[in-house]
């Protein structure tokens, strides 16, 4: 990243004559780890690096572009639920196609959050608010749904039969949710973790 923000620097001053003022915004779920420039025995250069969960979300929330509103969410949100009822309430006004857009970008944001945050969403979404979703066709809610099924049926294979083979897990891992659904009624009767997957 530090020898592509020289790049840039040296083209974009050769083209327009004048050295541009570089910012990284990091949008990123993990740490922030990039570095914040060059130095080598001959060669110093920096550029301004902003973690945009340090940015306060009020400006952002306050915006009327439903756009701006949805990046709220990667920034410091002191009181999530409030933030999140905030642009739900936006998000209803809208029409269907562009309502239906906007819940994909927020479930695609919410993937770079917390776990927290996107159940946040998730329940304030479907039980308070008149927002109708298809879950059918929303990855973010099957995912969600298989992540949940996954680990409604892992904690009862493992205390019946115990640390789980790599084999298995595979097959978890893998799965639909329909045959994880029946995978965990299969459970009931199973005397070997092997019945459990015929």
């Amino acid at each position: 990243m530090a020898w592509r923000m020289l790049e840039y620097y040296l083209l974009i001053t050769n083209a327009f004559n004048q050295a541009p003022f570089q910012q990284i915004l990091y949008v990123g779920k993990a740490p922030l780890t990039i570095p914040r420039g060059i130095i080598e025995s001959k060669l110093h250069f920096s550029y301004e690096l902003i973690d945009i969960q340090q940015l306060d979300c009020q400006p952002l929330l306050a915006s009327a572009a439903i756009e701006d509103n949805l990046l709220a969410i990667l920034c410091r949100i002191d009181n999530q639920p409030q933030a999140i009822r905030a642009i739900l309430e936006k998000i209803i006004r809208l029409d269907e196609n562009a309502k239906q857009d906007a819940l994909k970008k927020l479930g695609i944001l919410a993937g770079l959050r917390t776990l927290e945050l996107q159940q946040l969403i998730n329940v304030e979404e479907v039980e308070n608010m008149p927002i109708t979703i298809d879950k059918a066709d929303n990855l973010w809610f099957r995912e969600g749904q298989i992540e949940g099924e996954l680990t409604l049926l892992r904690r009862p294979m493992e205390r019946r039969f115990g640390t789980l083979p790599l084999w298995t897990l595979e097959r978890l891992n893998h799965a639909t949710c329909e045959e994880l659904e029946t995978w965990g009624i299969q459970l009931l009767e199973a005397k070997r973790l092997e019945d459990n997957f015929n």
